[in-house]
């Protein structure tokens, strides 16, 4: 078959769930030809085998072969569960259901993956998501050993930049032995909701290699942590260490020791061994001269300790405390003599007092919409300007005096420069226009 579906059973029946059991030390794979056709593989039930689970094309199931390749998908809705490891390799992968490897690794790859409202759990294991596109919503991923992010286009947990708090992230992942970032995205990624637990055994160096890039935003009072091309911000980064020799050895991707990387982290909190304070530094850190860890918020059990880490000298000073900006969890709303609130650093608030200067925000006075005419050759077209602020987001609508419903012309997010844009729409009779510029991230 090409097309496999597990689905659940008729109500009414011994077990709702309909269940595919491979017998002890039989794997799942193609090699032994299983499914030698399979191109599509749906699960809403339950898929359990003892061996390990190959989800893809594969000659062999100890070696990489020149034969093996993708699935077109791979869909579970349902529970996968395998003794020695579960291998994607699908152009599109979709989990909303539960993988558990009980030994072996949780292996991604894949042109489009979307891993939502579920949990891969590798618990004696390592975990890699390889991926064009990848999006991780309300799911908690977990290895024992390194978890591997490698999103060549886009990585999103689909929350936005803003000073709005979070009563709960909405991602845990964790690994027991490094977490890593192995691609810059492409796109404008980040993961500003997610918490990410990084923990190292007792007496070990747990490597984390990390391919965010330093880049230029602002850091006025209330500017939100932005979400950039290559910068892939983290909402939380808790290090856990196993006792007070574990370190975090901070590295740039592909063991670079040369080009200048960045880790950009809302809340940074140390537990247990992480909490080690010697020699007026945190031992837990051991960053390369060309990594900087930047953070708006540290803490330990909710005490604040950000003028202390970035006072320290430890991993050669690249601990940077960016006490302007705010994000979902080191926001915090003041009221200043004018009446009026605004988000700013809890941390800075609570080291200096409360910010001398409020924002600045967006007023239609600062936007200052102009719409005109022009000639294109002999073609009129509507000419529409306005003052686009660095980084903010931009979206031009439209409507006709008939409709009242509003239609998006364009959007875009403006560059490094703030100025103003010009944009040319054809010149039609009755065309309403406002413009939307949200914060800048």
């Amino acid at each position: 078959a090409q097309n496999l579906t597990i689905t659940s059973n008729a109500f009414g029946s011994v077990t709702p769930n309909g269940e595919l059991d491979f017998l002890p030390l039989q794997p799942f794979d193609l090699f032994s030809g299983n499914l030698p056709g399979m191109e599509n593989f749906t699960n809403y039930g339950v898929l359990e085998t003892e061996n390990a689970a190959f989800f893809q094309i594969r000659q062999d199931p100890n070696n990489p072969s020149f034969g093996d390749g993708p699935w077109q998908s791979v869909v579970n809705g349902g529970t996968i569960l395998s003794g020695g490891g579960d291998i994607f390799w699908a152009n599109i992968f979709t989990n909303t259901g539960f993988v558990l490897s009980e030994f072996g690794p949780i292996s991604v790859t894949a042109t489009t993956a979307v891993i939502t409202n579920g949990q891969m759990n590798a618990s004696d294991g390592d975990m890699s998501l390889s991926s064009g596109s990848l999006t991780i919503n309300n799911e908690t991923l977990s290895a024992t050993g390194f978890l591997n992010l490698a999103p060549t286009g886009l990585l999103t947990d689909l929350t936005a930049a803003g000073s709005s708090a979070l009563i709960n992230p909405v991602n845990f992942l964790s690994s027991g032995d490094g977490f890593s970032l192995l691609t810059a995205p492409t796109s404008a990624s980040g993961l500003l909701g997610t918490s990410v637990t990084s923990a190292c055994r007792s007496n070990a160096v747990c490597q984390n290699y990390w391919a965010g890039v330093p880049v230029a935003f602002p850091t006025s009072v209330g500017s939100l942590l932005p979400t950039m091309v290559s910068n892939v911000p983290i909402g939380q980064l808790i290090l856990d260490g196993g006792n007070n020799n574990s370190v975090f050895h901070f590295q740039g991707a592909n063991f670079d020791t040369v080009n200048p990387y960045a880790i950009y982290v809302d809340q940074l909190e140390l537990q247990d061994g992480a909490t080690n304070f010697q020699g007026g530094k945190y031992t837990a850190f051991n960053i390369d001269p060309n990594v900087t860890i930047y953070f708006l918020k540290a803490s330990i059990n909710n005490v604040d300790i950000s003028t202390l880490l970035a006072g320290q000298a430890a991993g050669g000073g690249h601990l940077v405390w960016l006490n302007n900006n705010v994000g979902h969890f080191s926001a915090t709303k003041v009221t200043y003599s004018d009446g009026e609130t605004f988000s700013v650093n809890s941390a800075y608030v609570q080291a200096y007092g409360l910010p001398s200067e409020p924002p600045v925000p967006l007023t239609p006075q600062n936007i200052q919409l102009q719409i005109g005419t022009t000639n294109v050759g002999s073609t009129p077209m509507a000419a529409i300007s306005w003052y686009a602020q660095a980084y903010s987001t931009n979206t031009l609508y439209y409507r006709t005096l008939a409709n009242t419903s509003w239609q998006v012309r364009t959007n875009f997010v403006q560059g490094a420069t703030a100025g103003r844009v010009r944009l040319l729409d054809s010149l039609s009779t009755g065309h309403l226009y406002r413009v939307s510029v949200a914060a800048p991230q």
